[in-house]
């Protein structure tokens, strides 16, 4: 299967899958992840472009949703929002690091779990770069 074809066969299996709904729960766009983690498991692979690009059309997404309003809450408690911001950076890094250590996980499975238990998009790709392409990160952060 060609990488693009791939992509656009993830996108619509993720979609649909998406839109199953059972004792009205669906996983909605996080099937998508679900999908391609599956189809990353048997070797499939997506261009890298497609990647990076689908991460910054993320972040400019969130951005043009949450920005006006970040930045008006920012400019009255911008001390607490960034002593908040460091505190949990901190906490979720220690807590990773101790769980990585106590439980023997590979260190790009325990970063994939802190991004997707944070919910850091950004964060996932970091860890992805730094661990030079190791599929657990992915992985860790589906599950969490």
């Amino acid at each position: 299967m060609s990488e693009l074809l791939a992509v656009f066969v993830i996108a619509t299996l993720g979609y649909l899958i998406g839109r199953i709904t059972i004792c009205g729960i669906d996983l909605g766009t996080a099937a998508v992840l679900l999908v391609a983690l599956v189809f990353g498991h048997f070797g499939i692979t997506t261009p890298a472009l497609v990647r990076d690009i689908g991460l910054v059309c993320f972040v400019t997404a969130v951005g043009f949703i949450a920005g006006p309003k970040f930045f008006r809450n920012f400019k009255q408690n911008a001390k607490s929002y960034v002593l908040l911001g460091f505190i949990i950076i901190l906490v979720g890094a220690l807590s990773c690091a101790a769980i990585i250590m106590l439980a023997k996980l590979p260190t790009a499975l325990g970063v994939g779990l802190m991004t997707g238990a944070l919910t850091s998009t950004p964060g996932l790709a970091a860890a992805i770069e730094a661990s030079g392409n190791d599929p657990m990160a992915s992985i860790g952060y589906g599950i969490a």
